[in-house]
């Protein structure tokens, strides 16, 4: 079923926030790659065809492919879904009812060792990375979990809006 979160063969909630794929990069990368094949396509003669589709078979593998994996990698190990039952950051799920959602806060202070060593970072990542802000709330047993959110605003929000559910 599109839209629900299966942990274990079973269902566990409808979706309430999601992170999705970066596209702007992609779609940019991509571009770039077309409109630079095309210009060797056109400028070359029917002779070359062949080296052309080499170079471009070359340029593909090696500078594009490159450029996109490194941020799909990285997105996949912090991407955020969040249902009514579940949170799952990268691959760690953790049930909503163990969450405190109501003390969810977007952490825009410096990230000092002190600051990042006394929380739990949910995506096993104690660092955020570039582009990410830690969304920080706590456990029902007052333990402090970070989230890395590319839109730490929303998620919050999202959060927010599960705690009359679960008080």
């Amino acid at each position: 079923m599109r839209g629900y979160l299966y942990v274990s063969g079973g269902v566990v909630g409808g979706t309430v926030y999601r992170e999705h794929a970066p596209r702007l990069w992609t779609t940019l990368v991509l571009t770039v790659y077309v409109l630079g094949v095309g210009a060797m396509f056109v400028d070359s003669a029917p002779d070359d065809y062949g080296a052309v589709l080499f170079l471009s078979g070359l340029f593909l593998v090696m500078p594009v492919a490159l450029l996109l994996i490194a941020p799909f990698l990285k997105f996949l190990g912090n991407r955020i879904r969040l249902t009514d039952q579940a949170l799952k950051v990268g691959r760690n799920v953790v049930p909503v009812e163990r969450l405190a959602v109501e003390t969810a806060e977007v952490d825009r202070g410096p990230q000092t060792p002190e600051r990042i060593g006394s929380r739990t970072p949910l995506n096993r990542n104690p660092n955020t990375p570039f582009g990410y802000t830690p969304v920080v709330l706590y456990t029902r047993n007052g333990d402090p979990v970070a989230i890395d959110s590319r839109k730490p605003d929303k998620l919050v929000r999202a959060l927010h809006s599960l705690a009359p559910r679960w008080r």
